[in-house]
């Protein structure tokens, strides 16, 4: 019996043996399953943007493409427009979502990640200005107070923190759900608390 596959990331097809057989391929495949069921499915279905319109994307290709994706998502910021931009899990899979989603738009096949860092850049953005906005609102808030002493002030401002460190998770927690990435564990909501700044 032959039994052909083809990859549902780059569409490259072949025999059983072509995919265990190729290092490339083992080495793309093990990518994907290195950067999570919530990146990795995502990440191989991106790859399709890469492949040339008549023919399949090579294994080579995929296996580098798929080593840049995971050498950036490796990090909570990316660089782009001349600064570092912050950037979450859930925000790396609704960027490709949405360049899958619009892919008769796109001009392909894609030659580099930099759209995709482009759309990223662009929701960090969008998110900082939330964050500073109402960072804004309550600094005013604080400053038309009047405290009784600096005990007060900053009980405030850790309040303001803790606002803004809710609100930061709710949106996180809208975004996971929105995507069906899996939901915080209580010690996930706890860390993401503990960790933000504002």
């Amino acid at each position: 019996m032959h039994l052909t596959l083809v990859c549902p990331g780059c569409g490259s097809g072949g025999s059983i043996e072509f995919f265990l057989n190729d290092a490339d391929g083992r080495r793309a495949v093990a990518i994907a399953a290195e950067l999570g069921t919530d990146l990795g499915p995502v990440a191989l279905r991106y790859l399709k943007l890469f492949a040339p319109a008549k023919n399949r994307l090579t294994w080579p290709r995929a296996r580098k493409l798929m080593e840049e994706l995971q050498a950036l998502a490796q990090v909570d910021f990316i660089n782009r427009r001349g600064r570092a931009w912050p950037v979450t899990r859930a925000m790396w899979v609704e960027a490709m979502e949405q360049m899958l989603g619009k892919r008769e738009d796109l001009n392909l096949p894609l030659k580099s990640n930099g759209y995709l860092l482009e759309i990223l850049a662009g929701m960090a953005d969008k998110t900082e200005a939330q964050a500073e906005r109402a960072h804004e609102a309550g600094v005013q808030q604080q400053s038309s107070s009047r405290y009784a002493d600096d005990g007060e002030a900053v009980a405030a401002a850790e309040r303001h923190r803790a606002t803004m460190a809710r609100s930061s998770l709710i949106a996180e927690k809208a975004s996971r759900q929105r995507l069906g990435m899996p939901a915080f564990t209580p010690a996930e909501e706890l860390a993401f608390l503990a960790n933000y700044r504002v």
